[in-house]
Order: C-alpha cells, then sequence, then structure tokens
C-alpha cells in the first residue's frame, strides 16, 4: 500500500537526517570549545556531560519529526487525508525509529566518559517515548478530523480569487512543522 511512498521517503528522510546530524554535531562541538574555553581545561563536569548529551537528544527528537512529517506530507499528497491504516502504519515508523535511537542514545552515552549516566537515559528514553505518544496523537487527531468533516475537504475546490482550498489544517505545539495540504 505504501510501497510507492517508501523509496521518496527514505530519500527525502535521508536527505534531511544529515542535515539534522550536521547541524546537532556542531552544536556539540561548539558547547564543548565554549566550555573549554571557559574552564581553560580539558576537564569537563557532570553538568556540562548533560548538556551535551541533552544536545544530542534534541538531535534525535528533531530527526523524529521530520520522519512524521515526511510521512504525513506524503501520504496527504496522494490520498487528500490521514486515515486510520495511515495512523498505524506512520506511527510504527515512528516508534521502529525511536527503539532504534533510544539503543543509539545508549551507546553513545555509554561511550563518553567510560560509562552512561542512568537519569541521562532515562530522560532520553521518556523523551523519545513522547515523541512516539505524540506523533500518534496528531495522528489521531488528523484522521478523527477527517471522519467528522469529510466534506470540508472537498467544499469550495475551485476558488475564483485564490489557489486551492485549505484542508487538513493541523496545528501541534509539540510538532509545529506539520504542513498545511491543499488538495
Amino acid at each position: 500500500m505504501y510501497e510507492d511512498l517508501e523509496q521518496i521517503a527514505q530519500l527525502k528522510f535521508s536527505k534531511e537526517m544529515n542535515a539534522i546530524a550536521e547541524q546537532t554535531r556542531l552544536s556539540v562541538q561548539e558547547a564543548k570549545n565554549h566550555f573549554a574555553a571557559i574552564t581553560g581545561a580539558g576537564i569537563r563536569s557532570g553538568q556540562h556531560e548533560a548538556s551535551l548529551a541533552r544536545l544530542r537528544i534534541a538531535g534525535t527528537e528533531r530527526m523524529g519529526r521530520a520522519l512524521f512529517d515526511i510521512w504525513v506530507d506524503l501520504i496527504t499528497k496522494r490520498n487528500g487525508k490521514i486515515s486510520r491504516a495511515d495512523v498505524d502504519f506512520v506511527a510504527h515508523k515512528i516508534e521502529q525509529f525511536v527503539g532504534a535511537q533510544r539503543s543509539n542514545l545508549r551507546k553513545v552515552f555509554s561511550l563518553e566518559r567510560g560509562g552512561a549516566v542512568p537519569s541521562l537515559i532515562q530522560e532520553a528514553d521518556n523523551r523519545m517515548h513522547a515523541l512516539a505518544a505524540g506523533t500518534r496523537r496528531d495522528l489521531e487527531i488528523m484522521a478523527r478530523e477527517y471522519e467528522v468533516f469529510p466534506r470540508a475537504c472537498f467544499k469550495n475546490r475551485s476558488r475564483p480569487f485564490g489557489g486551492p482550498h485549505k484542508c487538513l489544517e493541523i496545528r501541534s505545539q509539540r510538532f509545529p512543522g506539520i504542513k498545511v495540504v491543499n488538495i
């Protein structure tokens, strides 16, 4: 059902992932340089290590949101809506990503300073869980809105003084990058 979109999604996500990874790497390096300039020594504190870990977690969250945005955009371009089947499919993609990133973050944290700090691992797990839960919630909202207002998407399809009718506009504080779908 989604095979035709899979390759497009992978290419787009790879591009986004590379950009976000580079931004995160630069942010971590900048934070390390800033700390070294302040302390004058190469000794790192636990607080500094925690801030570096949080930069990495934030980068991973941005990647997850990018994956979410890509799939929502592709499916709504093709179908004009997010259906119940789409909710499960996209949520599963995000959950797979989150599971892999939990393991990845644990490895990265254990390599830093020779051992992972349990509170940082717990924070990473919590934030990854929140990402998966938040995306599923937003997908459910999209699907339910279409079920309740199906005609809103097709009403006024051609407007004399403007572009296409705007449909399925979802606003979310957690995911502000969700786009308006035009059909």
